[in-house]
């Protein structure tokens, strides 16, 4: 789950066990998400401003990890942008479900 602080300006406000197990082990919720390193953070600031833009919910799928050492065959995630006075967006909620390697969803 994100803040949104503005049309790229993106705080992290909750992160699941799922997700933070392919990034660094540190406290992610405050921090912004465009000052954060590595290829998975800069393909979400890019996710996010998509959904802000669209002012829609967007389905992201990835068939292989760019990561290096990452064990899924498949990711897909969920972005959808929340408001609390129904038109300036303030929160994108996302959901993602891995398939890992064996199959087996997680």
């Amino acid at each position: 789950m994100y803040d949104v602080a503005g049309a790229d300006i993106f705080r992290v406000r909750l992160l699941g066990t799922a997700l933070a197990a392919f990034l660094p082990p540190v406290d992610w919720r405050g921090k912004l998400v465009s000052e954060q390193p590595g290829l998975l953070l800069k393909r979400i600031q890019r996710t996010l401003v998509r959904v802000v833009a669209a002012r829609a919910p967007l389905r992201a799928v990835g068939i292989q990890s760019s990561l290096p050492g990452q064990d899924f065959r498949s990711l897909e995630t969920c972005y959808v942008p929340l408001s609390a006075n129904g038109a300036d967006i303030d929160i994108i909620a996302s959901a993602a479900q891995f398939l890992p390697l064996d199959g087996l969803p997680q």
